[in-house]
């Protein structure tokens, strides 16, 4: 390489620039300059160069240093390439981006941003403060305690106002801008209006209060409904007055101490309710009879829980109401009717109901005898307790009226 002359490193298109530097190293001493030399083969070589005056064997020189800034010129224009790409980004991103200090003062903007808050452009919003941006101040205290414990914060739903002070629902996702030392120096984040879902959502929440209390119109009709099929019965067997009524406020105690939910208990309600609307079929001399029935007239009598659940079959209940008023005359043991169901086939909403149907029976007059009392009633369920009816319920009734003074009430509705 000694054989070479410095010309022979530079590229002919740049002959006259070298000449050009050589003068001014000359007349000033030293120069510092990005150049352009080449490699053996003539391929460009980008170097930072510094050159100065000296002496070489008495003779005045030139001596320079050079580092070769190939690797370092791909990496900066990397590096543009990719600043490029992120303004590009940036300017056509949905949502609007903002990067402030802890003052709140803007350091950078997207177009969307300055949009969704009604200015003209993104310099004209540079000139304000995130803190113009809201409507409750708190909001931003909100931000940064939360900012301190997770150092961000997702989906943030506040009121921003726009430049014209109107108003509006936005959607923030911020977190901590920090320099190349990992220390906090402000804050950036992605606003979205969300007006319209706002809106969206506040109209939904609207309808489902009026649904909600359409359904409890309905529920109240549909209660009115039932306590009056409930008294058809109980026209044609004056000694069943309130029966289906008491039974239901029975039921539903058991229920509760059960821990059955709301819509569980509502069920055991409007079944127990109208359980025995199939004995407006049987003769009124056999509801009535003050005497012993003959097995026939016992058959006869039985027909009644199918009856009752061909009627309300037809009224688009819960299939639970209908199973538990079809079954509420079956036992664990598969002694009952009208199927003789035995355990598991039996639900527990018709377990229920037979425990209660057979305690306000026995406590009420019949034609055929008096009122036998409820110590009589708990008797005779715990006499059955596990074999004909459910041990669980017969315990719950009998600590309901020997415990916690469970009685009937007066009120015609339930």
């Amino acid at each position: 390489m000694l054989s070479l002359s410095l010309h022979d490193l530079v590229l002919e298109k740049n002959e006259k620039y070298f000449n050009e530097m050589i003068d001014v190293i000359k007349e000033k001493g030293k120069v510092v300059l990005n150049g352009l030399a080449c490699t053996r083969n003539k391929e460009p070589i980008p170097l930072y160069i510094f050159s100065k005056n000296t002496e070489w064997n008495n003779q005045k020189a030139i001596l320079s240093i050079g580092t070769d800034m190939t690797q370092q010129t791909k990496a900066d224009k990397i590096l543009q390439e990719s600043i490029g790409e992120n303004q590009r980004i940036l300017d056509n991103l949905q949502d609007g981006f903002y990067r402030a200090d802890l003052d709140g003062n803007y350091l950078i903007l997207n177009p969307r941003m300055a949009e969704i808050f009604g200015y003209d452009s993104v310099s004209d919003m540079l000139n304000t403060n995130t803190k113009d941006f809201y409507v409750n101040l708190e909001d931003r205290t909100k931000i940064f305690n939360e900012l301190k414990t997770k150092e961000k914060v997702t989906n943030f739903i506040m009121q921003g106002k726009r430049k014209d002070k109107t108003t509006f629902w936005i959607s923030m996702h911020v977190q901590y801008l920090k320099d190349e030392n990992g220390n906090i120096i402000g804050t950036e984040g992605l606003l979205r209006d969300v007006t319209e879902r706002k809106l969206l959502e506040e109209e939904v929440l609207k309808q489902q209060k009026s649904l909600i209390e359409a359904n409890r119109v309905l529920e109240k009709r549909l209660a009115q409904t039932l306590n009056a099929m409930s008294r058809v019965v109980e026209l044609r067997d004056v000694y069943t007055a309130g029966h289906q009524r008491r039974v239901t406020e029975l039921a539903c105690k058991i229920a509760e101490r059960l821990g059955y939910n709301q819509e569980q208990i509502v069920n055991i309600k409007y079944g127990s309710l109208i359980h025995d609307i199939g004995k407006i079929y049987i003769p009124s001399d056999i509801l009535n009879k003050p005497g012993k029935i003959t097995n026939l007239e016992y058959q006869i009598l039985q027909t009644h829980a199918e009856q009752s659940y061909n009627i309300v079959h037809e009224m688009d209940l819960p299939e639970v109401i209908l199973t538990m008023i079809y079954q509420h005359h079956e036992r664990l043991d598969g002694s009952g009717y009208p199927n003789h169901l035995k355990g598991e086939e039996i639900i527990m909403e018709s377990r229920i109901l037979a425990v209660a149907d057979v305690v306000e029976a026995m406590t009420s007059h019949r034609p055929y005898r008096p009122a036998l009392g409820i110590e009589a009633a708990l008797q005779e369920i715990e006499s059955g307790k596990g074999t004909k009816f459910d041990a669980r319920i017969v315990d719950i009734c009998a600590s309901l009226f020997r415990e916690e003074g469970f009685t009937f009430s007066t009120n015609r509705n339930i």
